[in-house]
């Protein structure tokens, strides 16, 4: 037993190094496909990338997993010497993803599908490349899409985004165009077979039917399938981590970026404080450029200004009650500077700092966005030799570009983790898929197989639990081999339960033909009576069938039911006299109504049985039937009178076969009908004695009743010759 396990571990293993191997192999050839098609336009000077044929390739011949694999690799490997290739890689991804989808809707098999597969796969290459190459360059640029997207705006006059959106969805439109083509013609000379060895499988067992697995794949829970909550584990998680990473990592970006803002207005505030004698501040004030050393002053803060493009501002402002005086101000572009002296307003955003501001404490650098844009403005105190503040030297640096790098900085990160993120729910998905899912929905089929098959089946499926050889390696299979024991033990239990149902059914047969046979001996009806009511109600079900009345009813139980039912319908006649029974002449009021007995007497027998078995089965029925069958559509019946649908479907079923077997039958008071006169007296009685469904349905199958009757009367003449037969002998050998 031990050798076998090993066995089949390495066997198993032997399997899972192989899908490994050719899955690496076919990531290798789309890698190089990629890099190929790549070098090749660039080559040519060619209007198209060629850079995803590869990723195509892969899907069609590996599936999603290496097709996958090789977009993302590609881009990651590119971005070694082009470092911007990284955050184009989920646009690889994507379109992996959707030619795997195509390729098992079997969109790729088909020429004229091509042009629609090129005009989906451009809208992810070409709108959503664009959108990321907005986000992280703006527009211009050295590529062919820029170029393209500059001639598009100089001629035609559009926004520059809608030029550059344009630009980049036609020439994705041209590059899908001959990519597809390109996949379809290796798709179409290359044979079936190789696609199949190649395809990465992670089939953790022997397979099932087509058919089966369909059915395999499409079943799930009531509420939930395992399917759909592994899916949202697997996106949920990750995505409410990359939330909470992308909002910490934009917390400390924009920390370390104000941070080096402060760090460059500080530093040159303090160096531009440094220059200013605070005694002389008010002479600076008051005679302006005429005042010493004033030129020389604002010559080196202009040197000051120029030395960083993220100084937006430079100037030295004396605080007072009136608002600010002026006593140096840089000319800047678009703002002109203030003469010295000059007294200007604070604003809004300053005021609630002013009383700081006038007694000379220092404050922290402040942001603000107004008129004069997005700024971090620093206050330098400077004093002068009595100690006390003379002036502030302020500075403000722009901070558009940490909103601009913010925009870069997410369209990164974004771009970063949505590839990695499409991998992991790939990954986790396949892994699932065919490690859980496949699996335990192959065994529950199985399972329901058994259930729901006869014998010979049943015995089929159990064999194929073992033949199954699920080697999940893990919990799954320990499940898997515990009730592949428990099916192999539980087989000798069917088999014995089965010999015992047997048993039972031989039983019931038998009490069934005891009935019958106690009927029969009576004489009280034609020969055969009881075999052709049978015969005609499951004739007379079948027709209901066909026309689709009463679908809910006729379910296969009911149609057991009655079936097994039919012979009992008037085992009550068994307590009626002879001398009524047999009477020739017709029968007084009071002797019909003893008749009309055996239905109450013949429910009364079943409902002892009833009440004698744990399941009565099909006895229920045989209750209804019996007791009802006499009953007529439009009330007139007995023993109850219950008229429509008060009266049981199978009594109305029962009423149409045992009358219409009477018309056709000799009675000691009269002679057979003909059949067809006893199918035109059905009709007749249809609506009164009747329910007309069951009557048309009856009548509608008329040719499979009369053959019913005519291989009765064989049979009874074929008995008839046997018994004079056996009498002849008997008396040559009495002589």
């Amino acid at each position: 037993m031990g050798k076998e396990k090993a066995s089949d571990q390495k066997q198993n293993n032997k399997k899972r190094n192989k899908r490994i191997a050719v899955g690496i192999f076919v990531c290798i050839i789309g890698i190089l496909v990629n890099y190929l098609g790549g070098w090749l336009a660039n080559r040519l000077e060619l209007p198209v990338y060629l850079d995803t044929a590869g990723t195509m390739f892969a899907a069609v011949f590996g599936g999603y997993i290496p097709a996958i694999m090789v977009g993302l690799l590609t881009n990651f490997i590119k971005s070694i010497y082009d470092p911007s290739s990284i955050y184009f890689g989920f646009i690889n991804v994507l379109i992996a993803v959707a030619v795997s989808i195509m390729v098992q809707k079997g969109v790729l098999k088909k020429w004229y599908k091509v042009v629609l597969t090129a005009f989906l796969l451009s809208i992810i290459g070409g709108i959503l490349g664009s959108l990321l190459s907005w986000f992280l360059y703006g527009f211009g640029g050295d590529s062919v899409t820029a170029a393209f997207s500059m001639q598009l705006y100089e001629s035609t006059g559009m926004p520059q985004f809608l030029a550059h959106l344009c630009a980049g969805y036609l020439l994705d439109l041209l590059d899908k165009f001959v990519t597809v083509v390109f996949v379809f013609i290796v798709q179409s000379i290359l044979p079936e077979s190789i696609r199949e060895k190649s395809s990465f499988s992670g089939w953790q067992q022997i397979s099932l039917s087509s058919k089966e697995m369909d059915k395999v794949r499409r079943m799930k829970g009531e509420a939930m399938s395992l399917r759909t909550k592994i899916l949202l584990i697997l996106i949920l998680i990750p995505l409410t981590i990359a939330i909470l990473s992308t909002a910490i990592s934009y917390l400390l970006y924009r920390e370390n970026t104000v941070e080096e803002h402060k760090y460059l207005a500080q530093s040159v505030s303090d160096l531009a404080a440094s220059m200013i004698d605070a005694d002389m501040v008010e002479r600076y004030i008051s005679e302006g450029r005429n005042a010493p050393g004033y030129n020389d002053i604002e010559q080196y803060m202009y040197y000051i200004y120029n030395s960083s493009p993220d100084i937006k501002y430079v100037y030295v402002y004396k605080m007072d009650i009136d608002g600010y005086h002026v006593v140096f101000d840089l000319d800047t572009p678009g703002v002109p500077a203030e003469e010295p002296g000059a007294v200007v307003e604070y604003e809004d955003s300053i005021r609630p700092y002013v009383g700081d501001l006038i007694n000379g404490e220092e404050i922290e650098p402040l942001i603000t966005n107004d008129e004069f844009g997005f700024l971090l403005t620093v206050y330098k105190p400077v004093f002068n030799s009595a100690g006390k503040c003379a002036c502030y030297v302020c500075v403000d640096v722009s901070m558009t570009k940490l909103q601009q790098n913010s925009y870069i900085f997410f369209a990164k990160l974004i771009s970063l983790f949505l590839g990695f993120f499409v991998l992991a729910v790939a990954i986790g998905m396949w892994l699932a898929e065919n490690n859980i899912i496949l699996p335990v929905n192959t065994i529950t089929f199985l399972i329901r197989a058994i259930s729901d098959s006869d014998a010979k089946k049943r015995e089929r499926n159990m064999e194929r639990i073992k033949e199954l050889d699920i080697h999940t390696g893990d919990e799954i299979e320990n499940l898997y081999k515990a009730f592949s024991d428990v099916s192999t033990t539980s087989r000798w239990y069917i088999e014995n339960l089965q010999n015992r149902i047997n048993n039972i059914s031989c039983i019931h047969s038998e009490f069934v033909k005891s009935f019958v046979a106690l009927v029969d001996e009576r004489e009280l009806y034609a020969p055969g009576h009881i075999d052709r009511c049978s015969k005609y109600t499951q004739i007379l079900m079948e027709s209901m069938k066909r026309l689709e009345y009463y679908e809910d009813e006729l379910t296969d139980g009911f149609i057991a039911g009655v079936n097994n039912s039919c012979p009992l319908h008037d085992v009550g006649m068994c307590k009626v006299s002879d001398e009524i029974l047999k009477k020739p002449e017709k029968l007084t009021e009071e002797e019909f109504d003893q008749v009309k007995e055996h239905t109450v007497k013949g429910c009364e027998v079943v409902q002892r049985v009833i009440e004698a078995v744990p399941e009565p089965l099909y006895l229920n029925e045989a209750e209804n039937m019996i007791r009802y069958h006499h009953e007529n559509w439009d009330g007139t019946g007995y023993p109850e009178g219950l008229k429509g649908d008060e009266i049981p479907l199978s009594a109305r079923i029962m009423a149409v076969a045992d009358v219409f077997d009477a018309l056709i039958s000799d009675r000691s008071y009269r002679k057979a009908y003909s059949f067809d006169k006893a199918i035109d007296m059905i009709q007749d009685e249809s609506g009164s004695w009747f329910d007309p469904l069951v009557a048309e349905a009856f009548v509608m199958a008329a040719d499979e009743i009369k053959k019913v009757i005519k291989e009765s009367e064989e049979e009874i003449a074929k008995s008839d010759e046997e018994e004079e037969s056996e009498e002849s002998d008997k008396s040559v050998t009495e002589k």
